[in-house]
């Protein structure tokens, strides 16, 4: 604790010396303020008329700031500290599932980033740069799925140690992604991209045509159309058996919260016209 506390204090008490040798203050203040920074507005106020509420509202952010980064950094060396214990392996699968962890929200925010760039008028511009973000968006899907096959590896292959260890935590993020909800959910979003892809390189490579309502353009669009449609359709279907699975398992194990992502796909994808 008080990795940030110390060198804050020590900064606000080098000011204050400053400010009491322009001021020409007794030269102990600094040292109070050093000890104790929380009385720096007490002899601020003493030394000065001017400025006092700017001051109070500077000290309080910056007190405020190191307090909540003190709690953070508290937060995070519980954790490590509670595997401090294990083996390599339970340490190495800790490591695996940040990064899993780390990969599954970066997939979510690339999704939640191509659907808003989707939104924007259909434009031949505003679709070739749609389509190009498709690119990334599989790049993500393919690190994760990645991820995702290594974690359960590794926890099938040491699953006797980690049980010994008590890494019950981390064998039940094991059934968290091999549970249908999560697999069939990730299957889907490897067919419904291709279809939405399709779809955004055939009206790109014909958006004039498309544009002036020719009749075989807009019956071949209208089937790239109905693909997408239907990949999307069951997509949103296990956007929200995912989004229940995970909210009912983390009401049912509280701990595990820490290790999941958070979901920001958190609706149901909007159809592109």
């Amino acid at each position: 604790m008080y990795y940030l506390y110390f060198p804050y204090a020590l900064v606000v008490s080098s000011l204050f010396l400053i400010f009491s040798i322009v001021k020409k203050t007794p030269v102990w203040w600094p040292l109070v303020v050093l000890l104790a920074p929380v009385t720096a507005p007490y002899y601020f106020f003493k030394a000065s008329q001017t400025h006092r509420v700017l001051f109070m509202m500077l000290f309080c952010l910056s007190f405020v700031l190191v307090g909540a980064g003190e709690g953070y950094i508290y937060i995070q060396d519980k954790i490590n500290f509670k595997y401090a214990d294990y083996s390599p392996v339970g340490r190495q699968l800790v490591q695996l599932s940040k990064q899993l962890k780390k990969s599954t929200i970066a997939l979510d925010e690339a999704i939640e980033k191509l659907e808003m760039m989707s939104k924007v008028e259909s434009t031949r511009t505003g679709i070739g740069e749609s389509l190009a973000y498709i690119g990334t968006v599989q790049a993500r899907r393919i690190e994760n799925k990645g991820d995702i096959e290594r974690f359960l590896a590794f926890t099938r292959d040491y699953r006797g140690v980690l049980e010994k260890e008590g890494a019950d935590t981390l064998l039940i993020l094991e059934s968290y992604y091999s549970d249908p909800a999560v697999v069939t959910h990730l299957e889907s979003l490897a067919d419904y991209l291709p279809a939405f892809e399709e779809l955004l390189r055939y009206t790109v490579d014909n958006f004039r045509n498309i544009d002036l309502k020719s009749s075989k353009h807009r019956e071949n669009y209208d089937a790239y159309y109905m693909k997408y449609r239907r990949k999307v359709d069951r997509h949103n279907t296990l956007i929200t058996k995912r989004i229940r699975y995970r909210d009912a398992l983390v009401a049912k194990h509280p701990e595990i919260e820490y290790y999941l992502p958070t979901i920001h796909q958190t609706d149901v994808l909007k159809m592109w016209e």
